[in-house]
């Protein structure tokens, strides 16, 4: 991690039969080679980078959801069911992701109810 290890680590590994000189050029190697990609090279933080990775998935998944819902107003018998899946679809990965990140708060309740999760309850 960007630390020089300590003479008794090198010592240890050497005792165990390892390569140090090799690890050590496998490490500057790798730090050579780190972030070689033009959204790391911009200084973008990783959780920027997941943000640019998902945007083209998302748009192409709601690109998708809106065909879907314009094509099923053409009628037909099972109109209020491909409806019903494709809002059912848009809606569920975000409630997901808002569910597990409020369920922090599970437990956090004074005692009387510190059985009831909140979070949970919230997302709800």
């Amino acid at each position: 991690e960007g630390k020089n290890p300590n003479s008794c680590l090198i010592r240890c590994a050497s005792n165990f039969g390892w390569d140090v000189s090799s690890l050590k050029k496998w490490v500057v190697a790798k730090q050579k080679h780190k972030c070689k990609s033009s959204i790391c090279q911009k200084g973008m933080t990783k959780s920027k980078q997941y943000v640019a990775a998902a945007f083209p998935f998302c748009a192409a998944a709601g690109i998708a959801m809106w065909y879907g819902l314009m094509e099923t107003e053409n009628g037909g018998e099972y109109f209020t069911l491909y409806r019903t899946l494709w809002v059912t679809a848009l809606f569920a990965p975000p409630g997901a992701l808002i569910r597990w990140k409020l369920s922090i708060m599970n437990g956090k309740v004074a005692e009387p109810f510190a059985w009831l999760p909140i979070g949970t309850v919230c997302a709800n």
